[in-house]
């Protein structure tokens, strides 16, 4: 899975890594592989060990679906959380593998 976050259509972090999902009535239910996450971006070496922290310390996500808007599959993005001061977006979509 790749996903890039936005703030006011300008990249804040781009990142790849695995997943487990599975599908309940109203969420879309995901689990993060720690071992398996890359930041590609932002380059700088703090901010990237915060994303990391971040990433570890909440592998586990459930995200209701009428959060969720197909852009064009197989991509979503996610809209902002109403609680969430940073109001960040989400794009993600299959990350590419090589081998």
């Amino acid at each position: 899975m790749e996903r890039v976050s936005t703030l006011n259509g300008a990249v804040k972090s781009r990142y790849t890594y695995e997943t487990t999902s599975a599908l309940t009535e109203d969420a879309f239910l995901d689990e993060i592989d720690p071992d398996t996450l890359l930041i590609s971006y932002p380059e700088d070496a703090k901010e990237k060990a915060r994303l990391s922290r971040l990433f570890r310390d909440h592998v586990r996500s459930r995200q209701q679906f009428e959060d969720i808007s197909i852009t064009r599959f197989p991509e979503w993005d996610i809209a902002a959380v109403p609680d969430d001061p940073t109001h960040m977006r989400y794009h993600c979509a299959p990350a590419e593998h090589s081998g």
